[in-house]
Parts: structure tokens; C-alpha cells; sequence
């Protein structure tokens, strides 16, 4: 999805703001890379809220209302797909029917949604946008994480941060709800509340009698004591009033003469606290502006009695160019002047000349004539110069002979050279071998990297024998550890967690044994210490006194009334009633009849006299039977539980059976089996680096092949012949084939150098032979030609076609002297005739313009009138610069006398302003009132800080009433008032302090008495408080267990998932951003196998180095961030719609460098899906300016 345009009508500062990323300019297509650029205050925030808010609707509460009316907020914007669908919409604020079509008609969110992919408000804000803030937080969390690859992958590709944090929090609140064996947490507390609660309503069975008395006592001193607490409070109330009063009487006093001042200053305007000063300056400020005045008067009447005594020769100025132009041409007058004696002087000589050389003429031709030269010269200029033909002649005569040489040096190099070439070796095409191995070579040294992965292996193979060997137990190979059948921690957790629970049953029940047991003995030591007094006897005592003295009277009356039984058989029945009590042994049933009556007279008067150690003595008869019964059901416990854990105690050892050793405790055996999940986990990285060296070497082995067979195809085994190892092919290394490989491309490409050369050499050589050839036949073919000119020109000057060349050159050397010569006279006499009238010209004109410059001065000559026009022009110019500048001041202060006016007016006019605000007429009444003002002001703070003292006094009470309520009052009675109501304060709460110690006596005496109802009651409520509390508590805890391991898994999945990909484009991203100080990125392990991230920087040597983000800068880690951001965002896109990514000035604290890197990665990403980035730095746009981005940048 791309954004085409957002409209912002209005919005935030904007009340018409258009966004329009469809063009830049640039191309017809439009630009995915925008960048919003606006300065701070210009309204970039809001706009950035504005794109957020147009998806998913504007806040109910937003601080985007501030210029206009919520309800008129709009954004509109255009939007495009894919598949080339668009939708053109608005949003409004409101709760309901915000998304509307352009027309403003309501329209489903399902047309939306469909562009957003089902992505939500808060994916997107995570997802598709980020901040220089977030690159921050998610580097420090990378640091707290430690470098954690899930976290770091998930949290970079969900834009969630902090994802350290919420494990903690999680962490530390299940641990504060549930820790076992730790009292502090809250499940443990109420656990440990709900057994004591529950052996409290076993303790608890019985309710004493007599308690009515004290319970009496309790409740008539508790209403006593509600009585003189209401008192208490009435007196308390009354005290803080008269102390409030008391303390606010000074307040008072100072708040009434307040007022009389401000009465007394009458009504004055309150002019602010800025209003004195600003007179002050707007007074100075007048001065100041006075005094510039008079001061620029004074220049201004400088300036005109400056201009007043400059006078301008307006003749000379008017003659300007005309002197400027005479005086130019006045150095070649002077020159003509000086030049024309010697002129007259070479003519002379010039004419003696050319009588000379006629003369010198006529010795070969008696018959020529002075008039005949000029003839004789055009003749020769239509024939050749005779001179040059005798010296064209002798130069190719000269040119043949140097042909000659040539060609024979040339035959001899083409020779040597195809001799050269026959003994050259042959030639062959080594294309496919070169691309081989440059192919090769793009793997890097495969032979290093495998000597580095074997020796790697030796060490981890050593490293995990010596760890086998400490693993106790079991004795078997490394390569079996892999595949051993061992349990999953979490069944080993299981019988962790059932041991621990049947031995702490088993342990509580033992504890609760011995306590009842201890318990039973001390209550048999209780009732053997109550009965050393005597007999203590119970009501069961009693029934059984009464049964025996109701059987005696069944029998008396069955023997003596009724007659049912025979005497023989009263002594068998007596026992029988009696319980076979031998007291009674010999005594008729009379005798026995009258001892019950007496036991149970006894007993009851022993009941009724000893009623308290009856009481306690029934307690712990019963309590003493409890425990009996108590003792019987924890040994059956103990037995189920003891059966339950040697049943337990066989799983656990079967489960292990398969590895034939007999385990140890399941927190023993977690650990044995992490130290060997660790070997497992070490054994498969064995494998992996032994299944990556087997591939290496067969990969070197191909890579040995093909290479031996492109050397043996290209007569490398003849060539190997030749030298002095004869290594052959088969047994090098690979790199010694790589290096003979270079060597033999190297040879075969000198070979076809040095071939190349000498077939253009002989090509050349060719060349050059039959150009000179050419050459030599031109030049005898020009000799020929010249004889012929050379005859013509003998007849053309009248000499013997035979003339011999010596001759004809001296009669043609002469005859062309006396041509120049005469041409030379001819046109001396034009220059000399010309510089006279140059001469007479100049004076003419110098004369007329010095007549009309400067007519007051005449007797001069022509050179000397045009130095003074020239004095006199320079003089005038001079003073018409100095008449401009004053011209110029003159202005200048005019200019300034107005503006000093203005200020004037409007200082004036300040002054009558602020007059008139203080009602008054001049400035010393205004001073006055200023000084008023002040001291009104102050008064009114004064007042305003009274009534807030006051506030304080008056307990809620309006000012006004509690002063009103004070005056009432005579003050000096006040403090007495305080001391008596304080002396009554203190004896009613002395007598509430002794009824509090009687309440609680009576209270304490009724706790030893009060009936086992209440505490069991009240146990019981304890004991459902606790059970809610646990419940409570334990759903609380899975809840939060739960989310930290969905948490853990989703993370692990999406690692699972993306960690290759991702890796693989934030690496390439990393490197770029730390501009190559990191090659790269990769995954690496801890001590405890735990997968980190690390960069991979390079050492001394070439020797790549991990670096862990605990060695990483803050400014790395929100690099390292930043490039996990954005390869996920990469592939994202590439299996979704693409969304746009906003970026809020991310760059912040990236130097220049840097900064471009990243703009460069932007732009990449920005060919696959749309990027818009704010900012409001300046730099960001110069360095756009020096890339090629085909960026799109909108000014707000």
C-alpha cells in the first residue's frame, strides 16, 4: 500500500496543508522515497500523527485541536495498492461515522481494512514506523537482553521494546506470588494462614458457662466510654477554635490596617509591574532621540556649506569624452612628431639603393630599363622562383637517396621480426581455466578455512571427550550421547515436583504425630498435676455413679418388690450393676445401693464446688480422645502416602531402566541431564562441523580435478616437463594448481601479447615499405618536372635556357633587391606623406577644443593645451564626486531627521498612552500614580496573603464570619478558656484511659473463659479468607507463567522462522551503517549454549573477530537495532502487501557518514515499498543533495 497524498483541512497548525507524494520532478513515476522536511514549530509532529491517526482515527483527546475546533478536524488522503486499486477518503473526529468518501458521505471500514491487510492500530504504530527514541530504547535492550537472538529478532521485528523488562516483571511477580519453600511469597503466606486457621478449629470444641458477669461489666464501661468520647470531641473542637482565634488575632489586626491603607490610597489604577520601567525607558529613549537630532542638524548644515563653495566647470565636463579621447590619441602625435626626421632621412638611402642595384642589373641584360623591373617581377611571380627550383632539385635528389636506406632498413627489421614470430610458442585460448578458477577463488581459501574448521574439530571433539568423561553413570561413546533415550526435563520436573509433594506429606503427616503425640503427654501431665489435689471428677463420672445407683435399685426392687430374683443370685447381679467393683465385694446390695447414693452425691458436689477443674479436666479428656483419634487417621495416611511414593520411587527407576543405571534424585537427574543435553547439543555441533569438513574436502577434491584436467587439455604436463621440480598435476595441493593455473594464463597471455606485437610490427613494416616505395617514385617523378620549370624560367627572364644556377641566382637575387627596394621607396613616401597631414589634423583639432574648454587661455601649444584640458578635466571630476558624495550625506541625513521625527511622535505618543491609562495630565503627575500603583499593588498582595493565613485559621469557615466570630470573643480571655478547656480535656481522657485498662481486663477475662464457638468461628472465616486468597493468587500466577512462556515460545518460533533471512539482510545493512568497521553479522553461543548475536569485525592478521553487544558502543547497538528493523521490514514486504514505512527523525546522532549510509539503504527499500521520513535537520537535506536518491522532499 502507498500513500499518493494526505490533505490536512484542517488540522493542528494547518488549516489547508497539502502532501502530495505522487511526482518529484524527476521522472513520471512516483517517488517511494519522500522526505518531510519543516523547520521546529512548522507543524512536522503534527503531520506525523495526522498519517497515524488517518488509518485508524483521530484520538478523542488530542492535542491536535488546539488552533481549530475538534469537530472540524479533517485529514483526506489518496491510497493505492498492489493490484493498482485506490481509494480516495477523509477521516473527522467523532466517535462514530469518521471514515468518509471524498463527497463526505459515510463509507464501510472494510474498504479501508482491505488496504491495511488486517494490520491493527497498534501493529502499525510498532511495525511500520519508528523514532530516533525507539532506535535508542531498542539498542539498550539488545544490551539487556545480552545479545539474545530471539529477543533481539523478535522485538526488532515487532517494534515491541523492552521485551527484557516484561520477562523481569513477569518473573518477578510470579515469583512474589508463588516461591517455593519461601514464607515471603504470597501463596506460601496464605497457605501457611490456612493451616493454622485449620488447626485452630480443631483445637477449639468447647464453650465455657460463666461469663455473664464480666460480660455485663464490658458493655457499661464501653457506653461510659463512648460517652466521654463524644465529650472529648466536643471539648477538641472547642479548643482548636479558641487556639485558631487566638493564633489569627496578629493576622487580623495586620488585615484590618491593610485595608485602612488601601482606603486611605483611594482608587488607584493598577498599572502592572512593568509600567514604571517602561515609562522610564520610553523617557530616556525621547532624550536619547532629542539629542541625535540636534546632533544631525548640525551635520546636515555641514553638508550644505560643503556643496555651497564647490564650483563645477560645466564647459570642460561637457567636453569630457572629447578630451578623454585627444588626450588618448596625444602619445602617437608625439611619436609621428619624433619619427618623421628619420623617415625622410631611410627614403634618401632607399633611392641611392636601387640606382646601385639597376646598374648591377644591366651587367646581365645591356638592354633592360629602370621601367622594365616591375614587369620583370610579375613575370617571375607567374613562373618558379629560381632559387627554390635548384632547391626543391637538390632536395629530392637527396630524399632518393635517404629512400634507398630506409627500404633497405626496413626489409632487414620486417625479417627479423617474422623470424621472431616462427620461433614463438603456440598460443591457447585459457578462457574456460580462467573462469574456472575465478569461480574457485570467489569460495575464499577453502584449504585455510578447512585447516581452520579440522583444527576446530579436534578441540571441540577433545572438549567433548573430556566432558563425556565427566558424566557420571553412563559409559558409552560421544557419537551414542546424541541418540540416548533419555526423558523430557518436563517428566523429570513431573517426579520432581511428586516426590517433593508425597515427601512433604509424608513429613507433615510425621510432623503432625509428633505434635499430637507431645500434646497427648502433656495433657495426661496436666490431668495427672490437677488431680494431686484430689479426685477431679467429670460428668461421665457422674452418669456412670447414677447408672450404677439406678441398676442397685432395679435390683432392690426386682428382689425385695417384685420378687424376680432368687437371694442366691443378688451377689452375681450386684457385681454386674457395679461393674465388678471389688469395693463392693461381701456387701449386700443395701450396702452397695447406699455407696452409689453417696458417690453420687460426692460426685455431684465435687461437680458443683470444682466446677473449673471439672471444666479443664473434660476439655482435655475430650481433646485427649481427639488426638486418639487424630493419631489412628495420620498413620493410615502414612501408610497410603509411603506406598504411594515406593510406587512412585519404581516409575522413576523404570523410566530410566533403558539406560541400564540406576538414577538419582530427579533434581540430580536434571542436572545430569542438562550436562548431557549440553554433550547432545555439542555432539550434533560435531557432526554439523564434520559433515561440513567432509563437504569441504570433496569440494576441493572436484575443484583439484577440473583444474587437472583444463591444465592436462592445455599442455601444462608438457610445460610442468620443463622445469625444474616436474610436479605433476595429480599430486599438488589445490592452491599450488590455483597458482600454476595463473602461471600458465599468465604465460599464454604474454605469449599472445608478444604475437599480437610482432604480427602489427611486420604488418607496419610492410606498410612503411611500400609507402616509401611511393614515395621514391614520387620524388624522381618531381625532379623530372623541375628540369622542365627551370627551362621555362631561363626564357621567362630572357638568360640561356642552359643558364648555369649560379648566374641565374645572382641576376635573380639582384632583380628581386631592387623590386623591394623600389617598393620600399614607393611606400615610405605614402607613410611620410600621411603622418604630415596626421600631424596638421591633430594640431587643428587640439586648437578647437581648447578654444571651447577653455577659452580664457590661448598661447600654448597643441601638446601643452592638451595636458591642461586634461589637469583641469581630472580637477573637475574630482570635485563632482566630492559634490555627489555630499549630495549623498545630504540625503542620508534628511532621511535620518525623519526618522528621528518618527521616534519622537512615537515616544510622545507612548507617554500620552500610558498618561492616559493613569488618568492624568503630566509626567510628574504619572510618576506620582506610578509610585501609588506600587504601593496599592503591594497592598493587594498583602490582603491576598492575610486571607490566605486567615483561610488557614478559620477551619472552612468564611473569612468574613470567623473575623466577625472573633471580635465577639474579648481576647484576653482566651488563654484562660484554652487552660480550663485543656484541664478538662485531661481528666476526661484519664478517666477514658481507665476505663480502656478495664475493658481490656474484663475483655482478657472473658478471652479465658469466652467459648470455643467464637474462635472456632472466627478461624473458620480466616480459613475461607485464605482459600479465596489462594485461589485468587493461583490463577493470578498460571496467568502470568502462561504468558511468559507463550511469550518464550512465540519468540523462539519467530526465531526459528526468520532468524536466517533477516540475519543474512541485517548483516549486509550493518556493515553499511558501520561504515565496514563490521563485516557482518552471525549467530554464536554462550557457555550455557544459549544463542546470542555477535559482529564480526577484523583483527590483526586478517583474523575475523566476534563481538559480543557487550563490546559494542550505544551508538553501535542502535545501529545494530536499526539494521534487524529494517531486514525485517524487508521481509515482510516481500510476502505481504507492503505497508509504508514512517520514520521520525531517525538520524539524530548519526554523523554525516553514516547518516548517507543509511539514506542509501532507505532509498533501496524504498524501490520495494514507500518510505517517508520527517526531519527538521537541515543536514539531512545536504546530504540528499549528494546522492542520487530520487527523493521526493515536501516542505511544510
Amino acid at each position: 500500500m502507498k500513500i499518493i497524498s494526505l490533505r490536512l483541512n484542517p488540522y493542528g497548525p494547518f488549516e489547508d496543508m497539502l502532501l502530495n507524494f505522487e511526482n518529484n520532478g524527476k521522472s513520471s513515476a512516483q517517488s517511494s522515497f519522500c522526505i518531510v522536511y519543516g523547520r521546529n514549530e512548522s507543524g512536522k509532529t503534527s503531520s506525523l500523527r495526522a498519517l497515524r491517526s488517518l488509518f485508524f482515527g483521530i484520538p478523542e483527546r488530542t492535542p491536535d485541536s488546539f488552533k481549530f475546533d475538534g469537530t472540524r478536524l479533517r485529514i483526506s488522503a489518496a491510497i493505492e495498492n498492489t493490484a493498482g486499486e485506490t481509494l480516495s477518503f477523509q477521516r473527522r473526529k467523532g466517535r462514530t461515522k469518521t471514515l468518509l468518501s471524498e463527497n463526505g458521505i459515510e463509507i464501510s471500514h472494510t474498504e479501508l481494512e482491505k488496504f491495511l491487510s488486517g494490520i491493527d492500530e497498534s501493529s502499525f504504530n510498532m511495525m511500520f514506523g519508528f523514532s530516533h527514541e525507539d532506535l535508542v530504547h531498542g539498542g539498550k535492550d539488545i544490551v539487556s537482553g545480552k545479545g539474545d537472538i530471539g529477543q533481539s529478532l523478535f522485538a526488532a521485528g515487532t517494534g515491541i521494546s523492552g521485551l527484557r523488562k516484561i520477562f523481569d516483571e513477569l518473573d518477578d511477580e510470579s515469583q512474589s506470588i508463588f516461591k517455593p519453600r519461601s514464607t515471603k511469597s504470597s501463596i506460601m503466606g496464605y497457605i501457611a494462614k490456612y493451616k493454622d486457621a485449620n488447626d485452630k478449629i480443631k483445637q477449639h470444641s468447647l464453650v465455657p458457662k460463666e461469663w455473664t458477669e464480666h460480660n455485663e461489666n464490658l458493655k457499661d464501661a464501653e457506653a461510659k466510654k463512648l460517652d466521654i468520647n463524644q465529650k472529648i470531641t466536643e471539648f477538641s473542637l472547642k479548643l482548636s477554635r479558641f487556639e485558631r482565634i487566638y493564633r489569627a488575632l496578629p493576622t487580623i489586626a495586620e488585615r484590618k490596617e491593610t485595608l485602612l491603607n488601601m482606603e486611605r490610597l483611594g482608587n488607584v489604577p493598577i498599572l502592572g509591574k512593568q509600567f514604571a520601567d517602561e515609562r522610564k525607558d520610553t523617557s530616556q529613549s525621547l532624550e536619547i532621540a532629542a539629542r541625535e537630532e540636534a546632533a544631525n542638524n548640525l551635520k546636515l548644515q555641514s553638508v550644505k556649506d560643503k556643496i555651497s563653495n564647490i564650483k563645477i566647470p560645466k564647459n570642460l565636463l561637457a567636453r569630457k569624452k572629447e578630451i578623454e579621447d585627444i588626450n588618448v590619441r596625444l602619445g602617437s602625435y608625439i611619436k609621428e612628431l619624433q619619427d618623421l626626421p628619420g623617415l625622410e632621412s631611410q627614403y634618401g638611402n632607399l633611392q641611392y639603393e636601387s640606382e646601385r642595384l639597376f646598374n648591377e642589373l644591366k651587367k646581365f641584360r645591356p638592354d633592360i630599363s629602370i621601367e622594365e623591373v616591375p614587369e620583370l617581377s610579375a613575370a617571375m611571380g607567374q613562373r618558379d622562383n629560381i632559387s627554390q627550383l635548384s632547391n626543391d632539385i637538390n632536395t629530392l635528389k637527396n630524399k632518393i637517396s635517404e629512400f634507398d636506406e630506409l627500404i633497405d632498413s626496413r626489409e632487414r627489421k620486417k625479417s627479423a621480426a617474422e623470424a621472431k614470430l616462427n620461433g614463438t610458442g603456440e598460443y591457447f585460448d585459457l578462457t574456460r581455466l580462467e573462469k574456472l578458477i575465478g569461480s574457485i577463488r570467489k569460495d575464499g581459501d577453502i584449504e585455510k578455512f578447512l585447516d581452520e574448521k579440522t583444527a576446530n574439530f579436534i578441540k571441540k571433539e577433545t572438549s567433548c571427550k573430556n566432558e563425556l568423561s565427566k558424566l557420571v553413570l553412563w559409559n558409552g561413546t560421544i557419537e551414542e550421547i546424541e541418540t540416548l533415550p533419555v526423558p523430557f526435563v518436563e517428566t523429570i520436573d513431573k517426579f520432581d515436583r511428586n516426590f517433593e509433594k508425597i515427601n512433604s506429606e509424608i513429613d507433615k503427616i510425621e510432623s503432625k504425630i509428633n505434635g499430637l503425640s507431645k500434646e497427648a503427654e502433656n495433657i495426661k501431665r496436666d490431668i495427672a498435676a490437677l488431680e494431686i489435689k484430689g479426685v477431679i471428677y467429670t460428668e461421665t463420672d457422674l452418669e456412670n455413679e447414677r447408672s450404677k445407683r439406678n441398676c442397685s435399685w432395679r435390683l432392690i426392687k426386682d428382689i425385695y418388690i417384685e420378687k424376680k430374683i432368687k437371694e442366691t443370685e443378688i451377689s452375681t447381679y450386684a457385681l454386674d450393676c457395679n461393674d465388678n467393683d471389688k469395693n463392693n465385694n461381701g456387701l449386700s446390695i443395701v450396702d452397695i445401693y447406699e455407696n452409689n447414693i453417696e458417690n453420687t452425691d460426692k460426685i455431684s458436689d465435687s461437680l458443683r464446688h470444682e466446677s473449673e477443674a471439672v471444666s479443664k479436666k473434660t476439655i482435655w479428656l475430650s481433646r485427649s480422645d481427639n488426638i486418639a483419634d487424630e493419631l489412628k487417621s495420620l498413620e493410615i495416611q502414612k501408610k497410603e502416602h509411603t506406598a504411594v511414593k515406593e510406587k512412585l520411587t519404581e516409575e522413576w527407576n523404570g523410566l530410566w531402566s533403558p539406560l541400564k543405571f540406576t538414577p538419582l534424585t530427579p533434581r540430580e537427574m536434571r542436572s545430569w541431564l542438562q550436562n548431557q543435553q549440553k554433550l547432545a547439543k555439542d555432539a550434533e555441533n560435531l557432526r554439523y562441523l564434520k559433515e561440513d569438513i567432509d563437504n569441504i574436502k570433496k569440494q576441493i577434491d572436484k575443484n583439484r580435478s577440473l583444474l587437472s584436467e583444463h591444465l592436462k587439455s592445455a599442455g601444462y604436463i608438457a610445460e610442468a616437463e620443463n622445469k625444474s621440480e616436474e610436479k605433476q598435476a595429480q599430486s599438488m595441493t589445490l592452491s599450488e594448481l590455483i597458482n600454476e593455473g595463473l602461471y600458465l594464463i599468465k604465460r599464454q597471455d604474454e605469449i599472445k601479447a608478444e604475437k599480437f606485437e610482432l604480427d602489427k610490427d611486420i604488418k607496419r613494416f610492410g606498410e612503411e615499405l611500400h609507402s616509401i616505395n611511393i614515395k621514391k617514385e614520387k620524388a624522381i617523378s618531381g625532379i623530372n618536372d623541375l628540369k622542365e620549370k627551370w627551362k621555362k624560367g631561363m626564357s621567362a627572364l630572357g638568360l640561356k635556357s642552359d643558364e648555369e644556377y649560379s648566374a641565374a641566382k645572382q641576376f635573380v637575387d639582384i632583380e628581386q633587391e631592387l623590386t623591394v627596394k623600389i617598393s620600399e621607396s614607393k611606400t615610405l613616401m605614402g607613410r611620410i606623406t600621411a603622418i604630415k597631414k596626421n600631424i596638421l589634423n591633430f594640431e587643428h583639432e587640439a586648437d578647437s577644443l581648447y578654444a571651447a574648454a577653455m577659452p580664457e587661455v590661448s598661447d600654448l601649444k597643441a601638446r601643452d593645451k592638451i595636458y591642461a584640458m586634461q589637469s583641469a578635466l581630472s580637477k573637475a571630476m574630482k570635485d563632482e564626486a566630492i559634490l555627489q558624495k555630499h549630495n549623498d550625506d545630504l540625503y542620508k541625513y534628511e532621511e535620518e531627521n525623519n526618522e528621528i521625527k518618527n521616534k519622537i511622535e512615537k515616544f510622545n505618543a507612548k507617554l500620552k498612552s500610558m498618561m492616559k491609562e493613569a488618568d492624568c495630565e503630566n509626567i510628574e503627575q504619572l510618576k506620582d500614580i506610578e509610585r501609588k500603583s506600587e504601593e496599592a499593588e503591594s497592598l493587594k498582595n498583602k490582603l491576598e496573603q492575610l486571607n490566605k493565613e486567615l483561610s488557614g485559621h478559620s477551619g472552612g469557615t468564611e473569612i468574613e464570619k470567623f473575623i466577625a466570630a472573633s471580635e465577639e470573643i474579648n481576647p484576653d480571655s482566651i488563654p484562660g478558656e484554652i487552660a480550663n478547656i485543656k484541664s478538662e480535656l485531661e481528666k476526661l481522657k484519664k478517666e477514658n484511659s481507665e476505663l480502656e485498662q478495664s475493658i481490656g481486663a474484663e475483655k482478657q477475662y472473658l478471652k479465658q473463659y469466652n467459648g470455643n464457638s467464637d474462635a472456632a468461628a472466627e478461624a473458620a472465616e480466616n480459613k475461607a479468607e485464605a482459600a479465596a486468597q489462594i485461589e485468587h493468587h493461583a490463577d493470578r500466577y498460571i496467568k502470568i507463567r502462561l504468558a511468559s512462556i507463550i511469550l518464550k515460545n512465540e519468540i523462539e518460533r519467530y526465531r526459528l522462522q526468520n532468524q536466517g533471512p533477516v540475519l543474512e539482510k541485517a548483516s549486509r545493512i550493518f556493515s553499511a551503517l558501520t561504515l565496514k568497521s563490521f563485516s557482518g553479522l552471525r549467530t554464536s553461543y554462550t557457555e550455557k549454549d544459549e544463542a546470542i548475536l555477535v559482529g564480526l569485525r577484523k583483527g590483526a592478521g586478517e583474523e575475523i573477530q566476534e563481538i559480543d553487544v557487550g563490546g559494542m558502543s550505544e551508538g553501535t547497538c542502535d545501529q545494530l537495532y536499526l539494521s534487524l528493523r529494517l531486514a525485517s521490514f524487508e521481509k515482510y514486504i516481500e510476502s505481504n502487501e507492503p505497508m509504508p514505512m514512517i520514520i521520525d527523525d531517525a538520524l539524530v546522532n548519526f554523523d554525516d557518514e553514516r547518516a548517507f549510509e543509511c539514506l542509501k539503504i532507505f532509498s533501496e527499500i524504498s524501490k520495494k515499498t514507500q518510505i517517508i521520513y520527517f526531519t527538521h535537520h537541515k543536514h539531512i537535506l545536504n546530504l540528499l543533495s549528494k546522492g542520487n536518491f530520487n527523493e521526493l522532499i515536501l516542505n511544510l
